[in-house]
């Protein structure tokens, strides 16, 4: 449950960062890459678990 609610603030903060791209743009990118990553770990863990 956690790791689909990182997943999806992760895709908002993608698609932000794609729409905004000007300043902001690649921060967000970053930060919702790391919320994937972590949703996936976190998928991970729990099926291992």
């Amino acid at each position: 449950m956690i790791s689909l609610l990182l997943l999806v603030i992760g895709i908002v903060l993608i698609v932000a960062g794609v729409v905004l791209q000007v300043q902001v743009g690649v921060p967000l990118l970053l930060i919702g890459a790391v919320f994937v990553v972590l949703a996936v770990l976190s998928f991970l863990i729990h099926l291992k678990g």
